[in-house]
Parts: structure tokens; sequence; C-alpha cells
């Protein structure tokens, strides 16, 4: 877990005992499990030190990345970029800004997924992809690929060891040090995160992503519009297709071709509601939370 080259002073005595009592802490639930996600990202982590080849370094590395940091949950919806949201949430600091972790674990898992899935890569392709790493000198691409290479993967390699840790950190101590919460966001040139809701809730219509809290905010800013809830209803060509179910204001009555108007102002045409349907009431749980369930059954019967 903790191989990588260092160049040792004589002064790290202190920092390894503290290590290994973080460690000996760590509380790794094993009871009836033959195997847990720990446990691959370790292995997979130490797998990546043996192999010569660049390439399954990389697979190697992404997937122990994704094991030790998304490996319990059961959702895959949108892995790739809770995966690129978490690794920047945890693992920023002020010479590693969340915004180069957030677009290299996009780029480095992009990687993975093309060799795993049965893609081809052009070297002129890869040099491009590489070349957008943060931490890979530009004087390498061009005339020293083998080098730029070796960066990438030391990159991919430095965030699985410090994810690792982070899961160490969580395990030893007596309550976490983070909440892994199942909330997706992106990161902004500023640094800001912008929150774009649940992972679960997020809709696929014809390939693109959709999170609701986006079109719903969209929705509310409509006068006639006191609530809305979207949801993804069953569409035989799409997949499914945003349906918005909506309380209007009293004395109001919206239509579709209103709120679509609207929503065109502010979002990309996929996003735009295709169907709606207007309720006396949004209902919602007693702590306020959306209750998308009861609104996937309103957009099914209509």
């Amino acid at each position: 877990m903790v191989r990588r080259p260092v160049r040792l002073t004589g002064d790290e005595g202190g920092a390894f005992a503290a290590l290994g009592d973080l460690i000996d802490a760590a509380d790794v639930k094993r009871e009836e499990m033959a195997a847990t996600s720990f446990d691959v990202a370790l292995s997979k982590f130490n797998r990546s030190n043996s192999s010569d080849s660049p390439y399954e370094h990389l697979v190697d590395l992404a997937t122990a990345l994704e094991a030790a940091l998304i490996g319990a949950e059961s959702e895959t919806e949108c892995l790739t970029l809770r995966l690129r949201n978490r690794t920047s949430a945890l693992l920023a600091t002020d010479d590693d800004p969340a915004r180069a972790l957030f677009d290299d674990v996009g780029l480095l898992y992009g990687l993975r997924s093309k060799l795993v899935h049965g893609g081809q890569i052009k070297q002129k392709d890869l040099q491009k992809t590489i070349s957008r790493i943060s931490t890979v000198p530009s004087e390498t691409i061009e005339h020293r690929f083998g080098v730029a290479l070796g960066h990438a993967v030391d990159r991919m390699r430095d965030l699985v060891r410090r994810a690792i840790l982070a899961r160490v950190c969580v395990a030893a101590g007596p309550e976490p040090l983070w909440a892994f919460a199942g909330d997706l966001a992106t990161v902004e040139e500023d640094g800001t995160i912008n929150l774009l809701g649940r992972g679960s809730s997020c809709i696929n219509s014809g390939g693109e992503k959709i999170y609701p809290e986006e079109v719903e905010d969209t929705l509310k800013s409509h006068p006639s519009v006191y609530d809305a809830l979207v949801v993804g209803a069953p569409d035989e060509r799409w997949g499914e297709r945003v349906t918005a179910v909506v309380q209007a204001r009293p004395g109001t009555a919206p239509t579709l071709e209103e709120l679509q108007e609207h929503c065109r102002r502010q979002l990309a045409g996929y996003k735009v509601p295709r169907q709606v349907h207007l309720v006396d009431q949004v209902q919602r749980q007693p702590s306020g939370k959306p209750d998308y369930k009861w609104a996937k059954s309103v957009a099914a019967g209509g």
C-alpha cells in the first residue's frame, strides 16, 4: 500500500509508526465476507507494480481507484462522474487542486474504459489524452512518449495510494472523517462545486445524462409553477424521456408548450421536458425531500 519511490532522510520513523498505528486501527468488516472492495483495491494496487505493460498498470490502477472510493455501492449509473467528484472532494490539496483531480481522473478512467471494453486507441489520440494530464511534462509528449506514458501511470498510482490511505483514515477513526453521499457535482473553473443531485435519480435519455434538480430549478423559476419534480419515464426510442410533475400556482394552468419555451432559454434541448403532468400538490417526504417514487408513478400513468 505504501510502496512508492521516495528519498528517505532518516527522520521518517515517527511517520511510519503513525501510519502503522493507523492501519492497525482500521476496522475492515470481514465477518461472513468472502472478499471486500478494500481487498480488491490493495490487490490491484500491488499488481500494478509487477507488470511491464503500462496499459495493464492503467487498467489495474483505475480498477483499484474505483474499488477504494466506490466499491461499496451497487448503483452503477453515472459511475465515472461520481468517481471524479469523490476523488476531487477527498484528495484535493493546495498543490493538487480539485479541478486537476477531476479532469485527470476523467482522462485516465476513460483510457481504462476503452482498453477494457474492446475499444482501440490510436497513437495520436493517446498522445492527445496524455498531454492533457496535469502532471505530464509537455516536452515529453512528442519526443519521449514512453516517458510521458510513465508519468500518466505514476499519476494514477499516486491517486490510488492516496485514496487507499483515505479509506484507512475513515476506517480507523471512531467516526468517519468524510461522509460519502450519493450526490453528484461538477467542479467549476474557480474551484467551486456545483451540486447536481443524487446519482440514483439521474435520467438517461438517448445516452445523455440529465440531473432532475437542474430542470426542476428552471421549471420553478416560471411564474406559474409553485413546485415541480422531474423524472425519467420509459421511452421506446430514447430509453427514458424527461417528464415533469408540476404543481401550478393558484389560478394558473401552464401548458407543456409554455414550460418548454421557458426551459429552452436556460437549458440544453435534450433536458427540456417532453411531458408535463399537472397535479394538485407535489408530494414530498416529511423531511421535504422529493418523493421520486410517487412522481414516477404519476409519470407512468400518463
